[in-house]
């Protein structure tokens, strides 16, 4: 999965024009390395195993300023400091960013229901890399509300197709697509580390761990510490 820039569609103070910026302003320069340090690696685009591909234009400061409320959870110190690193830096480029930060489950309904301007989310992928559920209109997932069933027909498409090489040519058609809407914008790819102290003694019993975390602490009342 990865962490991502997502605009509401429906919202008309950002314009395709603006979204452009910030494709060209966070993919084609160092911003995002040069805020993760070693904490994760950069992700130029939504799809597998396809690059860059510049929109066109350059960095200069827009012609008319614009504010752009930025929705994050609150309860993510990297997406706290994400978003106040970049209304630092695009100050000077006549974007002023307005973090508003939320607590989780606000969060996500504020998404979900359309509730702001631009947020920054992530998406998880378990054992694939279906990549559907945050472009399809059917999706809740689909948070920037895009409407754009072309691109549907090449995701379904290339999650139909069990040859890698032919599933990545759809992906490549997906990712030009996806270059005229510009409705999200990929920023990073987080490292998550681990640790069990050898110190605990678990259940007998295998258990299940999936991706939440009250799933990591299953039953961890019942562990116990070796004397």
């Amino acid at each position: 999965g990865f962490t991502y820039l997502v605009f509401n569609l429906n919202f008309p103070g950002i314009t395709r024009e603006h979204r452009a910026f910030f494709y060209n302003y966070l993919l084609r320069s160092n911003f995002v390395s040069r805020f993760l340090g070693d904490r994760g690696e950069e992700v130029v685009s939504p799809f597998p195993g396809t690059g860059k591909t510049e929109p066109g234009g350059v960095n200069e400061p827009l012609r008319e300023p614009v504010t752009i409320n930025v929705t994050v959870n609150g309860e993510s110190r990297l997406r706290r400091n994400m978003v106040l690193f970049l209304r630092r830096h695009l100050k000077p480029y006549n974007i002023h960013l307005e973090p508003v930060f939320l607590e989780y489950g606000v969060f996500l309904e504020a998404l979900k229901k359309g509730k702001y301007e631009a947020a920054i989310s992530g998406f998880l992928l378990n054992d694939s890399d279906d990549i559907r559920a945050i472009f399809s209109r059917d999706s809740y997932f689909n948070y920037a509300r895009l409407d754009c069933a072309p691109l549907e027909e090449i995701l379904d498409m290339a999650a139909a197709e069990p040859d890698k090489s032919k599933r990545a040519e759809y992906y490549r058609k997906a990712h030009r697509l996806w270059l005229k809407h510009l409705p999200l914008i990929p920023l990073c790819r987080l490292y998550y580390y681990m640790g069990v102290s050898n110190r605990i003694n678990p259940p007998a019993r295998p258990i299940k761990i999936m991706g939440a975390t009250g799933d990591f602490l299953y039953h961890i009342d019942r562990w116990k510490t070796k004397k």
